[in-house]
């Protein structure tokens, strides 16, 4: 059976900070990926542990009755310790750099993506054998 993943950044939010919810816009952004999502056959919701992203998921997670797990290595990198005044700037660009560089940031980077594609497909299996 061939599965499809749906990587999904985040609706607009109002902030960087963990707890920043969506604005009305990223509201608005949430339905209309809700609509989407649910005509393509999705089993599995996973968001990080931020707001926003729990926040963009969620219209989806209720038509569908699906519970979202919640995966702490989807996280964002944290910009600054203190919120930053012209965050989106700094979100540009951190998202236009490569966050590892050089062959050891390059094994982090797969390390990271080998581990969140495993436990994902750990809760898809458990997920599939559920509704079997």
């Amino acid at each position: 059976m061939t599965k499809r993943l749906f990587l999904v950044r985040h609706c607009e939010s109002t902030g960087q900070e963990a707890a920043a919810p969506l604005t009305a816009v990223g509201q608005a952004q949430a339905v209309r990926l809700a609509d989407y999502l649910e005509t393509v056959g999705v089993d599995l919701l996973v968001a990080s542990p931020h707001t926003r992203a729990q926040q963009s998921i969620a219209p989806l997670a209720q038509r569908l009755g699906l519970a979202v797990e919640i995966e702490p290595r989807l996280a964002e990198r944290v910009l600054s310790a203190a919120p930053l005044a012209q965050w989106r700037e700094a979100t540009a660009r951190v998202l236009w750099t490569s966050i590892w560089r050089g062959p050891v940031g390059n094994r982090a980077a797969r390390r990271w993506r080998v581990g969140v594609r495993r436990s994902m497909r750990s809760s898809l299996d458990r997920n599939t054998s559920r509704s079997s």
